[in-house]
């Protein structure tokens, strides 16, 4: 910063001391920078750590791991198909979901995508492939209402 305003001609200022308010100032000392890198300095670390900060508990909320939860359960039966614990959405949802009928609904949609998948690769990657399964599906949709109310569930509050 200081360089690139040497090579335009114009010399770096540490900006105005503003005096704090009377209401407002409660006795401290208020900080001076006593350089322009000092200045600079604080503002960038500010603002890297209101960023860091910022990402950090977005992806820490309760609303992602339950999302992730329902997108590694549907993940994981089409493509492995092996039904993984629902303790956590079904403690999300309540009343809402049966546990017997999801956990049978969900072993069955295993069974039908079994034929779809290769050992080597997986037939769906994404969360929004496995929800068009049922959307293309008339006879799935059916079949399978448990798995299409946590779905419309989870889509619904995304």
């Amino acid at each position: 910063m200081v360089s690139e305003a040497a090579n335009l001609g114009i010399e770096p200022m540490v900006p105005r001391i503003r005096r704090i308010s009377r209401r407002i100032d409660d006795g401290s000392s208020q900080h001076l920078d006593q350089t322009v890198e000092d200045f600079h300095r604080r503002l960038y670390f500010s603002s890297l750590d209101a960023a860091t900060t910022c990402l950090s508990t977005r992806f820490q909320h309760s609303a992602f791991s339950l999302a992730r939860n329902v997108e590694t359960v549907f993940l994981e039966v089409i493509n492995s198909g092996t039904v993984p614990p629902l303790h956590d959405i079904l403690a999300h949802y309540g009343d809402d979901i049966d546990e017997a009928q999801l956990s049978l609904h969900l072993s069955m949609v295993a069974d039908l995508c079994r034929p779809f998948s290769k050992p080597t690769s997986h037939c769906y990657r994404h969360q929004w492939r496995s929800a068009l399964l049922f959307k293309d599906n008339e006879v799935w949709s059916q079949m399978f209402p448990q798995v299409v109310k946590l779905l419309r569930l989870y889509l619904y509050y995304i």
